[in-house]
């Protein structure tokens, strides 16, 4: 499989796994080792078969995702449609009672439903400003839908008809709830909304499009019933939740937009922007943490070198690589006293108050063969003879701590 021989060369799965993600009734770490580029290639049994994962950061999370998997299969379509309309039953009871507990304290005063709704229809107007600044986001996929289904001017047809009607779907699918509904899920488990991860994206998008058109369907279907909107159920708590709904809604092309004019107004380079806008080697969520950590970095001659590293990397597990030394940087870069001292090593050099340098690089398991001598003895010169720290986000061998060591290199494997 892959062409890797994991009995040519198998490491302790101990070493680099804790207990809890080396087995469990979805799946079982069978072998974990070496390949190109320092890199780790896990071989993991599951229900469904063996996968080879690369990179032990992606296992980590595609060991999460294979128990999140079995933990969906479990759950029913109609299962999840009748928690769903639970939810909603319950809510006519919470909603009120909980928005008079939080605005005005008066809990002794809301003792049932009838007394709650009468609170109801005033309350509503406390979360209009936010029901302002939601709003807004919600004309905005609004008229990406309407853009997305007029647009006239189309070299390519079928290309923009494709993504015309991938625009209109994810639009609608957002105005619906369906994609709140699978961050729900991917909350729930701790994963990510853009894994590449197919069969677990489908037992996500089964649950929540089951969820959210039924909770649209029930909507649109209480009108038709004859219930009328101006009833108590309508107006005490169908309107503040949709005002909440409203108001918390987020246009995700906005957001991307944003962080993009805030990359250009600092000189970032474009083709780099685009770069990582652009294709699936970045999630959405790996892009929100890849902007959270470079505005903690002030430096702009770093912030622009890192982002144009992020950009040069070609998928999913170079990207993430990148993305874990651009996290721990902008965590060292808290202390005031670091600041940056060079760029012309194999990475970024800072230098501490107290005069003693320190670079940061990310290696699965590091071992002293090229690239990562040349690296070493890259820092070495770029150090200009003094001892500078190297923090190793993963592990290395024997070997390469006694050869850096000679070379005034001191690798180590940070705890924080």
């Amino acid at each position: 499989m892959q062409g890797i021989d994991f009995a040519a060369s198998s490491l302790e799965v101990g070493a680099f796994l804790p207990e809890a993600l080396q087995e469990s009734e979805a799946h079982q770490v069978k072998a974990v080792t070496p390949t190109d580029e320092m890199r780790l290639a896990y071989l993991i049994e599951t229900d469904r078969g063996p996968q080879i994962v690369i990179g032990t950061e992606q296992a980590r999370r595609r060991i999460t995702e294979i128990k999140a998997t079995a933990a969906l299969r479990e759950r029913s379509t109609t299962g999840a449609v009748a928690e769903s309309l639970g939810e909603r039953l319950i809510n006519l009871v919470q909603t009120p009672v909980r928005l008079s507990q939080d605005l005005w304290g008066r809990l002794a005063d809301v003792d049932d439903v009838g007394d709650a709704l009468t609170f109801a229809p005033v309350l509503v107007y406390d979360v209009s400003e936010d029901l302002i600044d939601g709003t807004g986001e919600m004309f905005v996929t609004v008229a990406r839908i309407t853009t997305a289904a007029t647009q006239s001017s189309c070299d390519n047809r079928q290309q923009c008809l494709n993504e015309a009607f991938a625009d209109i779907g994810s639009g609608i699918n957002s105005l619906a709830g369906k994609h709140n509904d699978a961050r729900v899920l991917h909350a729930e488990f701790g994963t990510d909304p853009g894994t590449l991860n197919a069969e677990y994206r489908r037992e996500i998008d089964r649950l929540s499009y089951a969820t959210s058109y039924f909770s649209t369907a029930l909507k649109l279907g209480g009108g038709q019933a004859g219930i009328p909107y101006v009833s108590p159920a309508f107006v005490g708590v169908g309107y503040v939740n949709n005002a909440e709904f409203v108001g918390q809604y987020k246009d995700a092309h906005r957001q991307r937009n944003f962080e993009k004019h805030i990359y250009r107004t600092r000189g970032f380079d474009e083709a780099s922007i685009e770069a990582i806008y652009s294709g699936s080697t970045y999630s959405k969520q790996m892009r929100r943490q890849v902007f959270q950590a470079l505005q903690a970095i002030e430096d702009e001659q770093l912030a622009a070198y890192m982002f144009e590293d992020l950009a040069r990397a070609e998928d999913r597990y170079r990207a993430g690589r990148q993305l874990q030394i651009l996290a721990y940087m902008s965590d060292l870069l808290e202390d005031p006293t670091l600041r940056l001292f060079s760029l012309d090593g194999a990475y970024p050099i800072f230098q501490k108050s107290d005069g003693s340098l320190l670079a940061v690089t990310q290696r699965d398991y590091a071992t002293w063969q090229s690239p990562f001598s040349e690296e070493v003895a890259s820092l070495q010169r770029a150090a200009q003879r003094r001892p500078i720290s190297l923090h190793v986000l993963g592990a290395f061998d024997s070997q390469v701590l006694a050869q850096a060591k000679a070379m005034n290199v001191h690798p180590s494997v940070p705890t924080r």
